[in-house]
C-alpha cells in the first residue's frame, strides 16, 4: 500500500433487533437507516475530496457504541491496526459519536492518535478536527464525549421506561404472553386471562402452600398430568419464575 494514501473513513450503525417477520414500520426504519448510512459516508467522501485526501479504506461497523469499545468492534480493531502499522494521518467520521460513545475510550484513543500525529476530522462540522493537545482542546473533546455518552445512556433509559409503561398497561412487548394469559383478539397488543392456565396457576399456588418448594410443586403437577403450555412436564425453575410474577392482570 503506497504511503500517499492519507485517510481512513469510519462509520458505525447501532443494530436494532428485528423480528423474523418485520412489520412495515420496522422495514421503513431499516430503509431510513440505510439512507442515513449512505448519506454519512457520502459526506465523508466529499470532505476527503475537498481536502484532496486519498482514501485507503472505508470501514463500517454494526455495533452498539454505548456498550462496545472501538477496539472490541470488528471494524474498530481494523482501524486501530491500520493506524498503528501505516502512515495514515487522518481519520474521517461524520460525527464523533460514530467513533465513540464512551468518554474514557474516546479520550484514551484520541490521545494515542494525537501522539502519533493522527488527526480525527468530523465531516458533519466542515471537517473540524479533534485536538487533545491543548487544555482547551481536551476540555472541548471531553465535553463532547460526555454528551455523546449521556445521550446514548439517556436514550436507553427512555426506551426501558417506555417498555415498562407498556407492560404495566397490559400491552405485549413482543414474544409470547406470560403463563396464565393469552393475546386478546379484540384488543391488539393486550392480553386476557387463559381459563385453563389460570386453573393451573391456582393449583400451583395451592401446592406451593402445601409443599413449600418449587421442585415439589413441579413433581406434583407432573404426577397429576398437569403439564406446561407446550404439553411437557414442568421444570422447577419454570415454576419458580411463574410464582415470582404478579398473578393478577392489569
Amino acid at each position: 500500500m503506497p504511503d500517499c494514501i492519507t485517510a481512513v473513513i469510519y462509520d458505525r450503525l447501532s443494530p436494532k433487533p428485528v423480528r423474523k417477520e418485520p412489520t412495515e414500520a420496522q422495514l421503513a426504519a431499516i430503509e431510513e437507516e440505510r439512507r442515513q448510512v449512505a448519506y454519512r459516508q457520502q459526506a465523508c467522501q466529499e470532505y476527503c475530496a475537498f481536502k484532496k485526501y486519498e482514501v485507503c479504506k472505508v470501514i463500517f461497523d454494526e455495533f452498539s457504541g454505548r456498550i462496545t469499545r472501538l477496539a472490541d468492534r470488528t471494524g474498530g480493531a481494523e482501524l486501530l491496526e491500520i493506524t498503528r502499522g501505516r502512515k495514515i494521518k487522518n481519520i474521517v467520521a461524520y460525527k464523533l459519536e460514530r467513533l465513540f460513545r464512551s468518554t474514557a475510550d474516546g479520550l484514551a484513543t484520541i490521545d494515542t492518535w494525537s501522539a502519533a500525529g493522527i488527526t480525527v476530522h468530523l465531516a458533519s462540522e466542515s471537517g473540524q478536527s479533534v485536538n487533545t493537545g491543548t487544555a482547551f482542546g481536551k476540555m472541548i473533546v471531553t465535553t463532547r464525549l460526555m454528551l455523546a455518552e449521556f445521550e446514548a445512556g439517556n436514550g436507553a433509559e427512555r426506551t426501558s421506561d417506555a417498555m415498562r409503561r407498556h407492560v404495566d398497561a397490559g400491552r405485549m412487548m413482543g414474544g409470547t404472553a406470560k403463563y396464565g394469559w393469552e393475546l386478546d383478539p379484540d384488543r391488539p397488543g393486550r392480553t386476557r386471562a387463559n381459563p385453563v392456565e389460570q386453573e393451573t396457576l391456582a393449583t400451583m399456588l395451592r401446592l406451593y402452600d402445601e409443599l413449600g418448594t418449587a421442585a415439589r410443586v413441579a413433581t406434583a403437577l407432573n404426577k397429576q398430568g398437569c403439564f406446561n403450555r407446550r404439553g411437557r412436564p414442568w421444570h422447577h425453575e419454570a415454576v419458580r419464575r411463574i410464582l415470582g410474577r404478579p398473578l393478577v392482570a392489569t
